[in-house]
């Protein structure tokens, strides 16, 4: 209802009522008839006046509280749209500082290219090649140099570390008897991992890091290639068989990554390359642990939630991703 219409209503009920008091003030409402007092015409006319003239006047007040409830209402919803929008404008400014002040930290800590990986492979023992290797490493006691505690650790230059082809020292005899433990041997030698970084909120990737874990490579200082067997425990700890490349020999592809911050909530594709040979691996291995540690500095990047999946290249069987967490270490670390 339009303004115009309100007070036609509102003043007209108004303008009735006092043309209904002038009538009503010079006009008898009663007579007598038979000796009754009845109504008049007169007076039937003014209640039909007063009637109406009631009726617009409880019409005005209902269009007003209507009215006001309207106006309420709209002004309502005007606040909420106002309130919505200032939120909104808050938000976006706050998010826009903190995309300014990451960047200004991306900037005061840019990525270097001194990076050490450190991949540690799980291996079950429950399968067949393993067991082999086991009790083969368990025959030589002593000879195999465990540790105070039991543990056996056999770096890639060791004896005892599994072999793909048959060195000079080791019968033909010997070696056909180890061939049950070609598939372990095949992921303990290991040559490079291969592993591919996307920023948060990115969709390509924005490093990857070609690593190299043959310490007999350029750089043999710089690789390292270690099993470790752990029996159970007197406390009942696990039997376990880990597989670790530690290698700071790695070549940088497509650094996009501006800053050791780009680490930080970062998704990982990781594949491992070995000298198969030709031959298919057929040994369930897992990735227990993915370390990115900064060189020179107190501070690493873990995976987080890591996922088998199958591969799409030409690596060994299985693949792994997962999400990077930025972390400090310890001053010794």
């Amino acid at each position: 209802m339009t303004d115009l219409q309100y007070d036609i209503i509102k003043y007209g009920g108004g303008i009735i009522a006092a043309l209904y008091g002038f009538y009503a003030t010079f006009t008898d409402f009663h007579e007598k008839k038979h000796g009754k007092t009845v109504l008049t015409n007169a007076g039937r006319y003014g209640l039909v006046i007063l009637a109406i003239s009631s009726i617009v006047s409880l019409s005005s007040d209902a269009l007003k509280d209507r009215r006001e409830r309207r106006e309420k209402e709209e002004q309502a919803n005007i606040d909420k749209a106002q309130r919505l929008a200032s939120a909104k404008y808050e938000n976006e400014t706050v998010n826009q500082l903190a995309k300014l002040l990451n960047e200004a930290q991306r900037n005061l800590e840019p990525l270097s290219h001194n990076l050490e990986l450190r991949v540690l492979l799980d291996i079950p023992v429950h399968q067949v090649p393993v067991k082999s290797y086991i009790d083969r490493l368990k025959s030589y006691g002593k000879k195999a140099h465990p540790t105070e505690n039991g543990y056996f650790i056999m770096r890639s230059n060791d004896p005892l570390f599994p072999k793909l082809r048959r060195p000079d020292w080791i019968s033909k005899e010997d070696w056909i008897s180890q061939q049950d433990e070609l598939p372990l041997a095949t992921l303990a030698n290991l040559n490079a991992v291969w592993v591919d970084f996307t920023r948060k909120g990115d969709q390509t990737v924005g490093l990857t890091l070609h690593a190299r874990c043959d310490p007999s490579s350029e750089q043999p200082d710089k690789a390292m290639r270690e099993l470790y067997y752990m029996p159970t425990g007197e406390q009942g700890q696990p039997e376990l068989l880990h597989l670790e490349c530690n290698t700071e020999n790695i070549e940088y592809i497509e650094p996009s990554f501006r800053s050791r911050r780009d680490f930080d909530g970062a998704s990982f594709y990781l594949r491992v390359f070995s000298n198969t040979l030709g031959r298919g691996l057929n040994l369930d291995y897992g990735l227990e642990n993915l370390n990115v540690r900064m060189g020179g500095r107190e501070e690493e990047a873990s995976g987080n939630n890591i996922k088998k999946t199958k591969c799409t290249s030409n690596s060994l069987e299985d693949c792994f991703s997962g999400e990077m967490v930025l972390h400090v270490t310890y001053p010794h670390y």
